[in-house]
């Protein structure tokens, strides 16, 4: 990654307007960029930008995979009864999206690990 992309990631990482940041988020074209971006992004902030990096085409299977982690996806893979009967709709939803993307190979590249 060269200065520029970094700049673009710092503008990313300190957007706050949610809506412009999904916007230009399902536009970037480096998986390497929606890899960083995923990585250090605060899952405190909500499910939609994760789910616009998810269905950004440029996706790469190993940013799914760490997205999948970081949403505690292991909770799925321990416990799906559990994960099913939650109250967290979103977290839920954006789980077994991801789950299912990864299992059904839904990736452009699976060059990122």
């Amino acid at each position: 990654m060269d200065k520029k992309d970094i700049k673009f990631l710092e503008e990313l990482l300190y957007n706050t307007d949610k809506d412009d940041l999904v916007r230009v988020t399902r536009n970037i074209e480096n998986p390497v960029i929606l890899q960083v971006f995923a990585a250090n992004y605060n899952w405190n902030s909500g499910f939609d930008v994760p789910k616009a990096i998810l269905e950004n085409e440029n996706c790469d299977y190993g940013t799914g995979l760490l997205m999948f982690h970081y949403a505690d996806g292991y909770r799925m893979l321990e416990s799906p009864d559990n994960v099913s009967a939650s109250a967290l709709e979103e977290w839920k939803d954006f789980l077994i999206q991801t789950y299912q993307k990864l299992i059904n190979l839904q990736f452009k590249s699976q060059n990122i690990s």
